[in-house]
């Protein structure tokens, strides 16, 4: 087994007698999951990288983007390659969550820092501005199906 990798058999709940199927019939390999030793930097998988990019004011050699789109809104995932600044801005409701790295927010005049693991919610209409730190990885949900044009 790799190092910083460790694997599991998925076990299936059979409702009517709440016990554990060991043969799951839905799941015929072991789940993978992988760990990011501390220091080294987490790796979008390929099920993510090969989703469609949006289109930015910011060359892709400072953001790599990858789009899932639906009528509802858009889920980008962003990794952030060089240290960006991004203008006091605003548009409807949005909620990120850090992956990876930092995120310093100001949102109506209050600034606040968000690492790896925090969340953070954008009300429709509050101005906003952000510092990304070079290998932040982000992902934002943004209730406006057409924030970003696919590329």
């Amino acid at each position: 087994m790799a190092a910083g990798r460790s694997t599991r058999t998925l076990g299936v709940r059979n409702s009517s007698t709440s016990r554990r199927n060991e043969c799951n019939e839905y799941s015929t390999q072991p789940a993978t999951t992988h760990a990011t030793p501390k220091g080294r930097q987490m790796e979008l998988p390929d099920i993510i990288t090969r989703l469609p990019q949006v289109e930015l004011p910011i060359p892709s050699t400072t953001v790599r983007t990858s789009l899932l789109q639906s009528e509802h809104g858009q889920l980008v995932f962003f990794q952030i390659l060089k240290d960006v600044d991004l203008p006091a801005h605003s548009h409807k409701g949005q909620w990120g969550t850090v992956l990876e790295g930092t995120v310093e927010l100001t949102v109506s005049g209050s600034t606040q820092v968000h690492t790896a693991g925090s969340s953070y919610y954008i009300p429709a209409g509050a101005v906003h501005s952000a510092r990304l730190a070079a290998g932040t990885k982000i992902i934002e949900f943004f209730e406006e199906p057409d924030r970003y044009k696919r590329k």
